[in-house]
């Protein structure tokens, strides 16, 4: 059954369980690299796995601060522009297998199987504690490594920019504004990975505004104190008027507004799937002004976890779409291991998870 907040407790109980330490903690003060916009070059060396794609002079590395960017021509089906008033209640209609395929599907934003690395967006890590590196992959020999250090606060972030919004790192499909998306990934834990622990952000789905990337709409995975997927969807706008203005600093105030707070019913990220890839398929769909009917779904592994509706993200505010996939963690008990992350998709229509093999 789809969760409605119309239907359902948010005030004090939500608030309240939104504030209760290690579980819910938040990125505070911990301004990103690459955050100032930037003036813009043009080029046309379209990469092989990408949509319309703008990317910076810069590599990957510790830090991403981007002076520049650049433009490419597509090399999938002509992109287009997501409303996000369908009506779809179910992922999986593409189903791809693992990879990312030389032309991408017309409704595919992007495709990451950090095998041949586009860049960042935007890309901080405390100590060097997210990287894109030979390892644990689902497809290839690479992945993006997430290490919980123990003892410190926060692994870093890693954000897939696309649609419009701040300039700056590589930015697919730049000139589009998308209402509605499908994000598809495989997420894998650690084989030591614990029975009673989650992780924090799995992945959130977000629309960030200006140069520092303020926080505008965000609807994340947070579990970092239960194996079952906690979801989270947050707005900073408040009748159609955009509050937050600070960038990762916007968590540590008091506009970030709760929307709902649903976990799912599977133990994902406890100890019986530990070293297991899980393919992770998340839909968030914005608002429509008047009509609070902004959805969230999430489905692993093809089974439908989490289903919420009757959100209003946005109301009649038309600052910027969703344009932001970010991977990281923050929570101040990390568990000391490791979790990778693999063959990113972001698309305007569901994507499906492949057939298991044995």
């Amino acid at each position: 059954m789809r969760w409605s907040p119309r239907l359902s407790w948010l005030g004090a109980a939500l608030l309240g369980c939104s504030s209760s330490g290690a579980d819910v903690a938040s990125p505070e003060d911990t301004e990103t690299a690459g955050a100032e916009d930037s003036g813009s070059t043009t080029v046309n060396d379209a990469g092989p796995t990408s949509g319309a794609v703008s990317t910076t002079a810069t590599s990957e590395g510790a830090t991403n601060d981007s002076s520049s960017s650049t433009s490419a021509s597509p090399t999938s089906g002509e992109s287009s522009s997501s409303e996000g008033n369908d009506d779809s209640s179910s992922g999986g209609t593409v189903a791809p297998g693992t990879g990312c395929p030389e032309r991408l599907p017309a409704e595919w934003i992007l495709c990451e199987d950090f095998e041949t690395f586009a860049g960042w967006g935007n890309f901080w890590t405390n100590d060097a504690s997210i990287a894109v590196e030979a390892g644990p992959a689902i497809s290839g020999e690479t992945s993006l490594r997430i290490s919980h250090v123990e003892g410190q606060y926060g692994s870093g972030m890693a954000d897939l920019r696309f649609g419009g919004g701040p300039s700056g790192g590589t930015i697919y499909a730049p000139d589009e504004t998308f209402r509605e998306v499908w994000v598809r990934f495989f997420l894998r834990t650690h084989e030591d990975w614990p029975a009673d622990r989650g992780i924090s952000e799995a992945v959130e789905i977000m629309s960030v505004v200006g140069g520092n990337r303020s926080i505008a709409v965000d609807a994340t995975i947070y579990s970092a104190s239960a194996a079952e997927a906690r979801v989270l969807p947050w707005s900073c706008v408040h009748d159609s008027q955009l509050l937050c203005s600070s960038g990762n600093s916007d968590w540590s105030g008091s506009d970030l507004r709760p929307l709902a707070d649903v976990s799912g019913p599977s133990a994902l990220y406890g100890d019986e799937r530990a070293g297991q890839w899980q393919c992770h398929e998340m839909r968030v769909r914005l608002d429509q002004p008047g009509r609070a009917d902004g959805e969230v779904d999430l489905w692993v592994d093809g089974a439908l976890e989490v289903a919420i509706d009757g959100l209003e993200f946005v109301g009649s505010w038309a600052g910027a779409g969703l344009n932001t996939v970010r991977f990281a963690s923050f929570w101040n008990d990390q568990v000391g291991l490791d979790h990778h992350v693999d063959d990113v998709i972001v698309s305007t229509a569901p994507i499906g998870c492949p057939e298991p093999t044995d």
